[in-house]
């Protein structure tokens, strides 16, 4: 944990050399990554309120993410993703009775997405014991938005 310009971050990295499927360069030599970050959310209480319409999300199902609004149980907000072939964020935000909204800004793990170009990576980063595996990174990143429980 540590406290950025953005906010306060969680994060994990793991040493795994790898090309990076964001990469969006048209290079002979793609570029290579001697990290994975394989974990990162970043918490920030703003001044002005988000809002957007979109599909009611609850339950089980909160995790799934689609532009529109999220009910965690403690948290009422939207989600958003801001992404291109799986590189980018999802961005939540809560408003509060206070006049503040709490902004989450979580990283997609694109070398764990199938929409991007792996070259064989991912397969070899999910022997890894370090490296957070997907399914375990979205109950992590569910279990702290469920815990937090503001007004």
């Amino acid at each position: 944990m540590k406290k950025t310009k953005e906010g306060i971050e969680l994060s994990h990295l793991t040493r795994f050399r790898h090309e990076d499927p964001c990469d969006s360069e048209d290079d002979e030599k793609p570029l290579k990554l001697d990290w994975l970050e394989d974990f990162r959310i970043i918490f920030k209480f703003d001044k002005s309120e988000v809002k957007s319409e979109g599909t009611n999300v609850t339950g089980e199902n909160w995790e799934k993410i689609i532009d529109g609004l999220i009910d965690t149980g403690n948290l009422k907000g939207n989600v958003a993703l801001n992404a291109v072939e799986g590189c980018g964020n999802y961005f939540y935000s809560f408003p509060a009775k206070a006049g503040k909204t709490l902004t989450v800004k979580r990283l997609i793990i694109s070398l764990f997405e199938p929409t991007t170009y792996q070259n064989g990576d991912r397969e070899k980063a999910l022997r890894l014991k370090s490296v957070i595996k997907p399914e375990t990174e979205r109950q992590i990143f569910k279990s702290i938005i469920e815990s937090i429980n503001f007004k």
